[in-house]
């Protein structure tokens, strides 16, 4: 009953009913998701490890009843510490996009016509590299790769907007100067010299089929991995897969429709850990490919 003064209020001022009913079932199912994973990790790191050790019942009750509403009281303020920044963060872009509306009323601000770029640049084998050669080799990599970001994204006009760890975020004011500063920071990430027999895998945009993207690749030596036009094994295992995510994530038999792309991106995220680690593959020989690839490397 706790909603019903919320729910009052909203109708009092005016609130759409639709909007009440998105926003409650939002509401809704972001906590469950919450409670959910409460519950997985009480189980895996409380409950169980007594189960194992071969305490009796009494043990159980007595670890839970002394450290249930120890973590209550935290949980609780740790989510109203998170909801409020998110809030927060909401209610700013709110502002800041009323803002731009007026001043491009006023005739004092122009919004832009073509829609900017966001890249990525992610290191591969990075955690690996932390736990098998320490805390000081990463650092060290971390800081020849911010140097490098630097020079190269701000040379073709792009400029890093979020450190990941061992990733990066750009934004470009053209998709086609992203791709060049992906493909020279590649290039200089292994000793600045022609890459010959390097493979550069895309998607056949239009940035990638570009007479500058095609021209850049040749001159460093590598060559592209897509042929000619209509040849179904261009680009055939992302297809395959983006097929598989629609079918069994997007549409699947579990979806009743998306409230926005949040709630699909957590969706998302979930469905690329399943298919890696859970989903069994018939080229796998019906193992997940994280079991069949450290097989591989373990023969």
């Amino acid at each position: 009953m706790e909603v019903v003064p919320l729910v009052r209020m909203q109708h009092e001022h005016g609130f759409r009913g639709a909007v009440v009913d998105r926003a409650l079932r939002v509401y809704g199912e972001s906590m469950r998701r919450v409670a959910e994973t409460e519950s997985d990790w009480w189980r895996s790191e409380v409950l169980m490890p007594i189960l194992q050790s071969g305490n009796d019942p009494a043990a159980l009750y007595r670890a839970s009843s002394e450290l249930s509403p120890a973590l209550a009281k935290v949980i609780d303020q740790a989510l109203l510490a998170i909801y409020h920044g998110q809030q927060a963060k909401a209610w700013i872009r709110n502002i800041l996009e009323g803002f731009e509306v007026a001043l491009a009323d006023s005739g004092l601000h122009t919004p832009p016509t073509r829609v900017p770029a966001i890249c990525f640049l992610d290191l591969t084998g990075y955690t690996r590299l932390t736990e098998e050669r320490g805390d000081l080799v990463a650092a060290d990599l971390a800081q020849i790769l911010s140097s490098m970001v630097e020079r190269h994204s701000q040379r073709h006009g792009g400029t890093p907007v979020k450190w990941l760890g061992d990733g990066v975020m750009f934004h470009f004011p053209e998709p086609g100067d992203g791709v060049l500063a992906a493909l020279e920071m590649a290039r200089v990430s292994r000793g600045a010299r022609r890459l010959v027999g390097l493979v550069t895998h895309s998607d056949a945009g239009s940035q990638f089929t570009s007479v500058r993207f095609t021209e850049r690749v040749e001159e460093i030596g590598a060559r592209p991995s897509i042929g000619t036009i209509a040849d179904s094994f261009d680009n055939a295992l992302a297809e395959t897969t983006n097929g598989l995510y629609k079918t069994e994530c997007v549409y699947g038999p579990d979806a009743t429709g998306w409230d926005d792309v949040d709630e699909l991106e957590l969706a998302t995220l979930s469905w690329v850990h399943w298919f890696n680690e859970q989903r069994l593959h018939g080229h796998c020989d019906d193992v997940p490919p994280a079991e069949f690839e450290a097989a591989f490397y373990a023969a």
